[in-house]
């Protein structure tokens, strides 16, 4: 057979991309339309002449469509089906080449000539989440037509588009279960099955197991932080409105002591002025009985009448006893108890040797009398006074230094 009558076709080559000096090319033609026709599972029909030799004697390819290419033979036509020719050459095969660690020195854990087990390599630290692929073609001699289509399961929604790059870099990577797929097609469409090589990206520290833990913890700690928080206000809150009643109770009953002082106050003024009324009842009663029994003694002794004068001394008698009843002084001395929280009563208990006449000038002392007014409602003369003051000193047992009128004014809490 000539080759070179296959050789004048530039529309064939173009179309088919074959090589027709390659005898692979003749063991794929054959021809159709003569004696002893045969169809093989290759896509060509051949029919062999008396010698066993295809007999070509034309000079014309005609590529009907796509599928479908004629030769012209001496006895007929060569019919091609270029599917299943294509389908019938030799597909390329890829291998994983090495997988680095970008950033990381020494960092290729995987290559051609490793021989650790898988499971070894595929769990890696969160630090080494930046990869790098390198892969190739088995048809060294056709890397020119080889391209590459690859796809990171777990990352990428789909392969990649067909690419004569024969490597691939990731970077920041989440941790993750990852599957790394790629594949090879040659320039007539034959796709190699795809390599894989899966691994795990543990999460980082922050992102662990353990981490998580310690956030729940701390999240349940924050809870019941909060929970306590909220326990202390809310306790906080009641002992404020607790404070605020007591100090509202306090308010009040300090304006209820207030008005009751108010009123105490009141009353002990009413009183002290009926005290005060009595007691100058009591020393205009001595004034005038004295000053009558004073304009009774010159008639006593002017009056030549015996009878008559009898009659004015006992008069003149009857007015000096008048002056030393205790009937007022009783009186008195109930309101004057009253009105100073039982003054006398306490000061007799507290001083028994006190007589009824020390306790009536304690009690006009406590009303700040002078030693005359004294003097005239008990019936004494004013140094008369001045002698019971010092006696009532005495009996009290007062220092020299202490004043006795202080001391009965600021003795009524003291008794």
């Amino acid at each position: 057979m000539k080759r070179t009558n296959l050789l004048n076709s530039q529309q064939y080559n173009k179309m088919t991309n074959l090589n027709v000096e390659d005898d692979r090319f003749f063991s794929k033609v054959t021809q159709i339309f003569t004696d002893g026709a045969q169809e093989f599972e290759n896509g060509h029909h051949m029919i062999e002449g008396d010698e066993g030799i295809v007999l070509i004697g034309f000079e014309n390819i005609y590529p009907y469509n796509d599928r479908n290419i004629f030769i012209g033979a001496n006895k007929g036509l060569i019919h091609i089906d270029y599917r299943k020719y294509a389908a019938n050459i030799y597909r390329p095969n890829i291998l994983l080449g090495q997988i680095k660690i970008i950033g990381k020195t020494d960092s290729v854990f995987f290559g051609g000539y490793f021989t650790k087990g898988k499971k070894a390599i595929q769990i890696l630290s969160y630090e080494y989440n930046s990869m790098h692929f390198e892969y190739a073609s088995t048809l060294f001699e056709q890397k020119e037509n080889i391209e590459y289509s690859y796809q990171l399961k777990g990352y990428d929604e789909k392969w990649s588009a067909w690419s004569s790059k024969s490597e691939k870099d990731y970077t920041n990577l989440s941790h993750g279960k990852y599957t790394f797929l790629v594949k090879a097609r040659n320039n007539l469409g034959n796709e190699s099955k795809p390599i894989s090589y899966s691994f795990t990206i543990s999460p980082a520290w922050y992102s662990s197991n353990l981490a998580y833990i310690i956030y729940f913890l701390i999240f349940g700690f924050l809870v019941y932080l909060l929970i306590k928080l909220q326990e202390k206000a809310h306790l906080k809150e009641q002992d404020d409105l607790r404070q605020k009643h007591q100090i509202e109770l306090e308010r009040n009953e300090q304006q209820i002591t207030k008005l009751q002082k108010k009123q105490l106050e009141a009353d002990v003024e009413f009183k002290n002025k009926e005290l005060a009324s009595t007691t100058m009842h009591l020393v205009q009663r001595g004034k005038l009985l004295s000053k009558i029994g004073d304009e009774l003694l010159p008639l006593v002794k002017q009056t030549n009448s015996s009878e008559t004068a009898n009659d004015l001394k006992k008069v003149i008698r009857l007015l000096n006893e008048a002056k030393k009843l205790d009937n007022d002084w009783e009186q008195f001395a109930i309101h004057f108890d009253h009105v100073h929280a039982n003054f006398l009563s306490n000061l007799k208990d507290k001083h028994p040797n006190l007589s009824p006449s020390d306790l009536k000038l304690c009690a006009y002392l406590k009303l700040n009398l002078s030693s005359k007014e004294i003097a005239q409602l008990l019936n004494i003369t004013p140094r008369a006074v001045e002698v019971s003051r010092y006696r009532l000193r005495k009996k009290l047992n007062l220092k020299p230094e202490v004043n006795l009128f202080d001391f009965l004014l600021n003795s009524s809490s003291k008794i």
